[in-house]
């Protein structure tokens, strides 16, 4: 594995890498939805266990669902990973 030292000359150039490399600092406003789309489900699994990542993520899907810029895969990824039982229930009470 590349120790972080290696792997800093490359994120700028590699956003997705950089979002990978850093998920708490991250600027969302450059999150794309194809770098989880194209994702392997351990590293989604990953991703959605870091809060902010998934609470920043959700609210990009939600968007792009708000404007009729989806597909169906991003429909079962944002229920699949995105949306949690506990939110469920707070939309229902």
């Amino acid at each position: 594995m590349l120790s972080p030292e290696k792997l800093k000359p490359y994120l700028k150039e590699y956003p997705n890498l950089e979002f990978i490399y850093d998920m708490d600092h991250f600027d969302y406003e450059n999150f794309k939805i194809t770098w989880f789309e194209k994702e392997n489900e351990g590293l989604k699994k990953r991703i959605v266990e870091n809060k902010k990542a998934r609470e920043k993520i959700r609210k990009i899907y939600q968007e792009a669902i708000k404007s009729n810029d989806y597909t169906e895969t991003m429909i079962e990824n944002y229920f699949e990973y995105l949306v949690g039982v506990e939110d469920i229930k707070d939309s229902i009470t």
